[in-house]
């Protein structure tokens, strides 16, 4: 889960295990110091203070493991999650030889597996997102018992003495897709809307209980886990129901949305934690024959399957948090000071254009275009490549600056307190 989305955690996760694992096989290290112009702001899109870290990677000992959960519950674990480590880390001075990344296949059994394989390879410190936070603990333990140290990124591990947690303000990220929720269901023009609300894996992952009260707060104003079916708003909403898709399945997802929506036909918007999710969702929705930008959903992760809903009516959007100033995208095209239209909106401009041709096209699937999705992986692949979509609910800064970015840890050295938008902390 989850806008800059993953830079800043991978490259903080990258100055920690710089310090931890590195290219000195040998009994003793060579001495370095984190640079001093170090902070969040150093890191790019490119990678390219990673360099800067050597001298740490070379003091360090041992080898690199990351573990990754799986490739279902949302896509980015492969169009992101792996590429910009492998980025990280090469920028950072590793060889191929001196890291293995790991993807345990949704397994929890499998990833455990790959943490002892890891560590028996020679792996000094292990970065993990746990597909639950059970086996997060036990791969915590595995390692604390071994001597080495974990890194737990975007999904948290609170046991042992030597995790460190690097993650997002998940809350914050919660509120955004409830204040685009709000704007989509007054731009769609939903009459008497009918909210059902389908949550993120609360069982096995700690911030999906961060989302939804991030977006109850937004939609409902109460900051809580689950909201009370039949609760009411000013915008005149009302809540059928609010479930979870344990364990960010997809399958499960679409099943309750199928029971739910079979029960209360009258549900006419709905709230997902995920692009995942909201796939889900839009597939139930087509099946019953429902036109595009009829009932919306939500998302986060910017996968291909959430852009093309996306630009084909069925998913309101994701907001994007990069580096526009606050408020930028919420109700006109930024400009730059002469009033000529910048890199980014030029590049809004293609997606408008091709979702006002894709609006032309039958809702009840995507458009008769065999390069769509291939364009959109080249164009979002791009480092400027920008997605806007009517209505302004999607705007993207650059190409790792996805959907969860706010205030982020300045102070490297205060790794003991959660910072903002990044906790990045021992866990206790």
């Amino acid at each position: 889960m989850k806008l800059a989305r993953l830079l800043p955690a991978f490259a903080v996760a990258g100055v920690i295990l710089a310090a931890c694992g590195g290219g000195n096989t040998g009994s003793t290290t060579t001495p370095a110091t984190v640079p001093s112009d170090l902070s969040i702001s150093s890191f790019d899109a490119n990678f390219t203070y990673m360099p800067k870290l050597a001298d740490l990677v070379k003091a360090g000992t041992g080898k690199v493991g990351v573990l990754l959960p799986d490739t279902t519950s949302s896509g980015r674990y492969i169009s992101f999650d792996l590429p910009y480590l492998t980025k990280a880390l090469n920028g950072a001075g590793y060889t191929s030889a001196q890291y293995t990344i790991d993807n345990a296949g949704g397994v929890e059994a499998q990833e455990f597996s790959q943490a002892q394989a890891l560590i028996t390879a020679g792996a000094t410190v292990l970065i993990m997102d746990p597909i639950s936070s059970s086996v997060g603990s036990q791969i915590q333990a595995y390692a604390q018992s071994h001597g080495v140290k974990v890194i737990s990124y975007d999904r948290a591990t609170f046991t042992g003495t030597n995790t460190y947690y690097v993650s997002f303000d998940n809350v914050q990220v919660g509120e955004l897709i409830g204040k685009g929720f709000v704007k989509c269901v007054s731009d769609w023009k939903v009459s008497n809307p009918q909210v059902f609300e389908l949550d993120g894996g609360q069982n096995s992952d700690p911030n999906a209980v961060s989302f939804a009260q991030g977006y109850n707060d937004a939609i409902w104003g109460d900051k809580v886990q689950t909201e009370t079916a039949g609760k009411t708003n000013s915008q005149g909403m009302k809540l059928v129901g609010e479930q979870v898709a344990t364990d960010w399945k997809n399958d499960v997802g679409a099943t309750i949305f199928q029971q739910q929506f079979t029960a209360h036909p009258n549900i006419n918007a709905t709230v997902e934690a995920n692009d995942g999710l909201g796939n889900a969702v839009v597939q139930v929705l087509k099946n019953k024959g429902i036109a595009a930008k009829k009932v919306p959903t939500t998302g986060q992760d910017a996968t291909l399957d959430g852009m093309v809903n996306v630009l084909t009516g069925y998913q309101c959007g994701f907001r994007l948090q990069g580096d526009l100033p606050r408020g930028a995208g919420r109700g006109r095209p930024r400009h730059r000071p002469s009033g000529r239209p910048d890199a980014a909106e030029r590049a809004a401009q293609r997606h408008d254009h091709a979702a006002d041709r894709s609006r032309r096209q039958p809702a009840a699937g995507l458009p008769p275009r065999p390069d769509l999705g291939r364009r959109l992986e080249h164009e979002f692949d791009r480092d400027q490549g920008q997605l806007h979509r009517q209505g302004n609910l999607v705007q993207q800064g650059r190409r790792c600056q996805l959907h969860r970015r706010r205030h982020l840890v300045t102070d490297l050295s205060d790794a003991a307190a959660p910072r903002g938008g990044v906790n990045f902390r021992p866990a206790r």
